[in-house]
């Protein structure tokens, strides 16, 4: 992933739409119709041969983690994923990424504290 790409998704318009995308749609996956929370729903483009934050509502289908890794499961973004914790910030489960833990909801991205 570039760094336009990171940027442009931890921006509060991709926030907003992707908020507003899921409230009119439903916490529904459009691949393989399972509901999930929130945390475990991804936006992902049709087509990348566009600009960041050009994209329609119709260029994003909204799916599961699960849809998701497989659609890409040359990426290795997807490796080693598993929930962890709260998000401190919207008590939403976080996740561990390639030892950082994200919310998929708010963005936000910790070091893990060591005990």
């Amino acid at each position: 992933m570039n760094e336009e790409y990171i940027n442009y998704i931890n921006s509060s318009e991709w926030k907003e739409k992707r908020g507003r995308i899921i409230d009119e749609r439903g916490q529904r996956c459009e691949k393989c119709g399972c509901e999930k929370p929130i945390s475990e729903l991804n936006l992902h483009y049709k087509n990348y041969d566009m600009e960041y934050g050009k994209e329609s509502d119709e260029d994003l289908l909204l799916i599961c983690v699960d849809c998701h890794k497989e659609l890409h499961q040359d990426l290795e973004f997807f490796d080693n994923v598993e929930t962890v914790g709260l998000c401190p910030q919207c008590s939403r489960p976080m996740r561990i990424e390639k030892k950082k833990m994200i919310c998929d909801f708010c963005h936000i991205k910790l070091e893990p504290k060591i005990k």
